[in-house]
């Protein structure tokens, strides 16, 4: 009996702008860094008009999202393989597929790893007044499934009605470009996340939260929890939320159950800036970049706080397997251990623009001003 191997899934790291759908900012690797660029070598960079918002990466290749451009990168080299314009602003999604985002025009594409479209369909609310600014969040065999937003727009004179921002749920048939059901929801778009059984999403305003079925086929099925002062939110690994959250008590970080009840909340000092959504490890950790530091908590109860040396400008964190966090804070790359003490420090002649992300060989990645550098 003659049997056939079955190929082996290539790995593929930070598919998201924070790691999973779930926001945790957690890769499932560990850093070991000396310093050392391994490329671009000097004099060599590849001049890009942007600076990177997003890294990832698919077996050999590391993929690069600046403002409106999508590049394909060797992982090995650094060089450039292909690059090409995309819808600006959009967070692309990397699947095994290929990658999936909006093209220039305003179609949906998924592209192969060789730059060929293996998939196009028209989006044409894309073309709507105000712009929307879209998210594609799921894509199966006969549907996709997508969210998108706008800021709304105030009135020119007193004649006109002013805009208001609102954001919709939108599940569309991938071979007719027709909808399937759509929920439109008015305010201002905090993000959405969706759990990591792939069965339900929660979308947010700076008021409340909206939550369905990923296959939800009604209005009867979105239940709303209030969240007044929503400033961001994301699940940790088992899909309770992580809310920051303004209130006339003060800034709350909070840990809430699918059952809408606390686990814990801790106070937050009010004037200092939420770096970006709160990181989770699968242990239970939760990782706040705030101001500028970094606190590490545990059962409720901060167990370390760490600052950064070059102040709180533009803090991008990472947590990775072994409990140690990857911070990217101004020109500074820090690796910080688990128990909150320096490993070590590099800094950079440019600023950092994006979460650092690493390699399964424990290489680093960063985006800076001046392009994108590997580090061992």
């Amino acid at each position: 009996m003659v049997t056939e191997d079955k190929p082996t899934a290539v790995q593929q790291i930070n598919p998201r702008s924070y790691a999973d759908l779930q926001g945790t900012s957690c890769l499932p690797v560990i850093a070991r860094i000396a310093g050392q660029i391994v490329w671009p070598e000097e004099g060599t960079t590849e001049a890009m008009p942007q600076h990177p918002a997003h890294l990832a990466i698919h077996g050999d290749l590391v993929i690069v999202r600046y403002t409106d451009i999508l590049e394909v990168k060797d992982r090995a080299s650094g060089k450039r393989i292909w690059n090409r314009r995309i819808y600006p602003g959009v967070a692309f999604s990397l699947e095994p597929e290929g990658i999936t985002t909006i093209s220039e025009n305003g179609d949906y594409e998924r592209l192969g790893f060789d730059a060929e479209i293996t998939e196009r369909i028209s989006v044409p609310f894309l073309l709507g007044d105000p712009i929307p600014h879209f998210d594609l969040i799921r894509i199966d065999t006969a549907e996709l499934t997508c969210i998108y937003h706008t800021y709304g727009e105030p009135a020119l004179d007193h004649d006109e009605e002013s805009i208001p921002p609102f954001f919709l749920f939108d599940r569309m048939s991938r071979h007719s470009e027709k909808g399937i059901w759509t929920l439109e929801i008015r305010g201002e778009m905090q993000g959405f996340r969706i759990t990591s059984d792939d069965s339900r999403v929660y979308m947010a305003t700076d008021e409340y939260f909206n939550f369905l079925p990923l296959d939800a086929k009604s209005n009867e099925e979105v239940k709303s929890l209030e969240m007044p002062g929503l400033i961001t939110f994301s699940l940790n690994h088992s899909d309770d939320l992580l809310v920051v959250q303004d209130t006339d008590d003060g800034r709350l970080l909070r840990q809430i159950g699918s059952d809408g009840e606390d686990h814990w909340q801790i106070e937050l000092p009010k004037g200092d800036t939420i770096w970006q959504p709160p990181a989770s490890s699968p242990d239970g950790g939760v990782y706040l970049a705030l101001g500028s530091k970094l606190l590490h908590i545990r059962d409720g109860e901060i167990a370390w706080e760490y600052p950064f040396p070059s102040g709180g400008r533009n803090i991008y964190i990472t947590v990775l397997s072994d409990g140690s966090v990857l911070a990217a804070a101004g020109i500074a790359l820090v690796h910080i251990s688990s128990a909150g003490e320096e490993i070590i420090t590099r800094f950079f002649e440019r600023e950092l623009t994006c979460r650092p992300i690493v390699d399964e060989e424990g290489r680093v990645y960063v985006g800076t001003v001046g392009g994108v550098q590997c580090l061992k």
